[in-house]
């Protein structure tokens, strides 16, 4: 992208939150007639489903009208395949093809070109500059390294498949200022070091995202820590949705680049589905996608001076954790995500915990798995498990949808508690 049109965007990201409400009304509504219109278009997922309930684009000129689309959820953008959500404008060869995570069991690939990603990486250095961060501070994220295209504000990389005394030593020599985590991750070195992780570091702020994160989980972190706690929320579909600024009200949306609906209608104040549209994506739209997340929308004041509007009461999939031999403990999204990231043929996935030792991972591919692939992913996820584990992978032709609903890509069927593991400062 040339530097003019970076410079350009990020000014633009810079000013709208301070936009008034009819300057941010228009600059949404006149972006949503631009993605409508575009996908009808140029997508043949979009096109079929406009044409499935007699809508055009002149149908669809605000956001009021948005309610006319059908909502498409993460099985629908599945069944359809790559090719059918892609705008044929669009080269494959020039976009950046990212999974998600597959927290339900179910990975989605995603396309984003230049423009876009460029735009994804504004709007995270937005919410970090809205959570205090400053040039001179230390950004660390402890993540699946695969996860980041390019190492931005000069982040340092702490990989969540380590063991947690090697996790713990590379922060130490990193001293971050600011960390970035899974709260499940954090949750396994405050196991390891028996809620003493401030003895090894102390960053001034621990921003947390990726999973949903219970307020006493974040009451301990920001305890043993006596860090500034913020909460960042996302998808790997639709980048960077809404992030805590420094008055803690709630989670502003960035409504500049994205639609949030929720909320059921007549009860606007229980939480309700959240299906989002994200106005920025060409390459490959989502139009009111269903993020198997709920909360509740509000439009009030924030004394930051930000006029976007707040979730709150954010669920989403929670952040479990895996307990294991010896008394180790791991967090799944660590395990099971980061091990199965590098396999775009896999459809769905589960891991079941039989007994603290003993794993069965079921797996459902696009088309038959060679014995090799099958060998290297049973590989990645003993690794990730580490010592003292049995694995078996096995090939089944479905995953029933209520059970992924309900339990995610992850079932224990342990009942009792486990021993943590201690680690001596130094």
């Amino acid at each position: 992208m040339l530097p003019h049109m970076a410079v350009s965007l990020a000014w633009n990201l810079w000013r709208s939150p301070k936009l008034s409400a009819d300057e941010l009304q228009d600059l949404r509504d006149r972006k949503l007639r631009q993605l409508i219109r575009h996908a009808f278009e140029q997508v043949p997922y979009y096109r079929t489903l406009f044409t499935s309930v007699g809508l055009s684009p002149e149908d669809v000129q605000a956001t009021d009208d948005l309610k006319k689309v059908p909502v498409s959820t993460k099985e629908d953008l599945v069944a359809a395949g790559l090719s059918s959500r892609l705008a044929q404008s669009t080269s494959r060869d020039t976009c950046c093809v990212s999974r998600t995570s597959g927290s339900s069991g179910e990975p989605l690939s995603t396309c984003l070109n230049e423009r876009e990603q460029t735009i994804r990486r504004l709007l995270g250095l937005r919410r970090l500059v809205e959570a205090r961060f400053r040039p001179w501070d230390r950004l660390c994220i402890l993540c699946d390294p695969t996860q980041l295209s390019s190492r931005r504000f000069r982040t340092r990389v702490v990989p969540v498949v380590l063991p947690p005394e090697e996790q713990i030593a590379q922060l130490q020599r990193i001293k971050p200022t600011v960390l970035k985590a899974w709260p499940s991750s954090l949750k396994v070195l405050m196991h390891h070091t028996r809620h003493q992780l401030g003895r090894f570091i102390q960053p001034r702020i621990v921003a947390l995202s990726g999973e949903e994160c219970s307020d006493e989980l974040r009451g301990e972190i920001q305890s043993d820590l006596e860090a500034e706690v913020f909460v960042f929320y996302g998808a790997g579909e639709l980048g960077p949705i809404a992030s805590e600024c420094r008055y803690h009200g709630g989670l502003h949306i960035n409504a500049d680049q994205l639609i949030v609906e929720c909320g059921i209608e007549n009860r606007p104040s229980e939480p309700g589905d959240l299906v989002i549209t994200s106005l920025f994506g060409l390459s490959m739209p989502f139009i009111r996608y269903r993020t198997g997340d709920t909360g509740i929308l509000q439009e009030k004041a924030c004394p930051c001076g930000s006029r976007f509007p707040i979730l709150t009461s954010l669920q989403g999939r929670s952040g479990k954790v895996i307990r294991l031999p010896e008394g180790r403990v791991a967090s799944v999204a660590a395990v099971v995500n980061t091990a199965l990231r590098p396999f775009p043929t896999i459809q769905k996935f589960r891991l079941i915990q039989e007994s603290v030792g003993d794993f069965v991972l079921q797996t459902v591919f696009l088309e038959p798995p060679a014995e090799e692939t099958l060998s290297h992913m049973k590989c990645r996820m003993s690794e990730c498990l580490g010592s003292g584990v049995e694995l078996t992978v096995t090939v089944v032709d479905t995953i029933d949808e209520e059970g992924a609903r309900k339990f995610g890509n992850f079932i224990s069927k342990l009942t009792a508690g486990s021993t943590p593991g201690p680690l001596d400062p130094n």
